[in-house]
């Protein structure tokens, strides 16, 4: 044995990415795979749907032709673990899919996929909303990641999609797409931290009422945006509405779930009816992002939005 003077494995620690046109066609091309043939998808019931873009998770579900069911979530958006282990024993070599609310990985993971590979399950993780945290530590511990690029990025196209696989021989695609290298994603990570952590400061000190914060621990995540819930639909819309015209963009995820997760459901429609995101991302200049914590804390003071 000996070391040379220089590595030449081109195959060490690379990652098999390839490009699609937008996330959710990778997707469909993993449940189209022959790996994926005759299986079970399970979901989360917390899916949602626009009149534009539809429901970038669901359609390709419905498009490849396959089974599906859908798991419970807990009141914090998180996963209940119990319930989808249950769902994976009771359904052995179903496709898993794992949704990174947020940008936040579930703290249950590790019981899960563990329960996966028991069961022969294949894992496709949704790392639409965490890109930057993927990034942070991109290991590989899943069958198929799936990153939708314009969600995290400006890119003026609702485009980019790329697919990891850890048997890059099966991922399909183009193997070639180095355009979003063009960014300092370790700069980009920083810039959301550091809004994320001004807004859960701000917020603490301000309790305003009604609110609750649904990723109270930043930990190594890096966000897609501040999720809150607020006391009802009705105060969720009107908060929307005024925070939106003063200049803040915030936005409601999924403030509308597909038809197929019913109203058995009740904690994720529960979520859904109140679920408000406040904006973090990196254009975000953080004395502006004091300034829109202020003008909710004053608005949810003011007692207007129960009239």
């Amino acid at each position: 044995m000996s070391i040379p003077k220089k590595m030449r494995d081109p195959e060490a620690h690379r990652l098999s990415f390839r490009y699609f046109p937008r996330g959710r066609d990778a997707f469909e091309h993993v449940l189209r795979l022959p790996a994926a043939k005759g299986r079970t998808v399970l979901l989360p019931a917390y899916i949602g749907w626009g009149p534009v873009e539809g429901s970038g998770v669901f359609d390709p579900v419905g498009a490849s032709g396959l089974p599906y069911s859908f798991y419970p979530m807990k009141g914090r958006l998180t996963i209940d673990v119990p319930a989808l282990v249950r769902a994976i024993e009771a359904r052995p070599g179903s496709v898993v899919l794992l949704i990174h609310y947020f940008g936040f990985k579930d703290s249950g993971l590790a019981r899960i996929k563990k329960a996966a590979a028991k069961h022969g399950c294949l894992v496709v993780e949704d790392f639409a909303h965490a890109l930057f945290t993927f990034f942070r530590d991109p290991v590989v511990d899943f069958d198929y990641g799936v990153f939708s690029l314009h969600k995290m990025l400006p890119y003026e196209n609702l485009t980019g999609g790329l697919l990891v696989a850890r048997d890059g021989a099966a991922a399909g695609g183009r193997n070639e797409y180095t355009e979003f290298y063009r960014y300092n994603l370790e700069a980009i990570a920083r810039a959301r931290r550091a809004n994320y952590q001004i807004v859960l400061e701000r917020l603490g000190r301000l309790e305003p009422p009604g609110v609750t914060i649904l990723r109270e621990k930043l930990g190594e995540n890096v966000p897609e945006s501040f999720p809150i819930l607020l006391p009802s639909r009705a105060v969720r819309d009107r908060v929307h509405s005024r925070m939106n015209a003063e200049g803040f963009g915030l936005i409601s995820l999924y403030h509308q779930l597909i038809a197929e997760v019913d109203e058995s459901f009740r904690t994720e429609r529960r979520i859904s009816d109140r679920v408000t995101n406040l904006p973090i991302h990196q254009d975000a200049a953080p004395e502006e992002v004091r300034r829109m914590v202020d003008a909710l804390g004053k608005l949810l003071r003011s007692g207007e939005l129960h009239g």
